[in-house]
């Protein structure tokens, strides 16, 4: 009789446990769902700034082979490079 006493308390322990541990899958969840809601929010301003930028040099581009203007710039790769970090550094914060 005793042993079955102790396998019944070992079995409500481990349902203890699982229950604990469910909890604490079901609040990491919800954290994570907050994230990406947060993440969604940010990500359209992040898409508008790429689409303008990529507009922008593409008209550059088209504007430049078709002669519509004779605008040389010889050190545009340094500043998309310069764009580029200042992008990285501003996700970073």
């Amino acid at each position: 009789m005793l042993n079955e006493k102790e396998r019944l308390d070992e079995l409500e322990a481990r349902i203890d446990n699982l229950d604990r541990e469910i909890e604490d899958v079901r609040l990491k969840s919800y954290q994570t769902s907050e994230i990406s809601e947060t993440t969604c929010k940010t990500r359209p301003r992040n898409e508008l700034i790429m689409g303008s930028m990529l507009i922008i040099v593409g008209i550059y581009f088209l504007g430049k082979s078709l002669a519509w203007y004779s605008l040389d710039i010889p050190f545009w790769p340094a500043i998309l490079i310069l764009v580029g970090l200042g992008a990285i550094i501003n996700s970073r914060k």
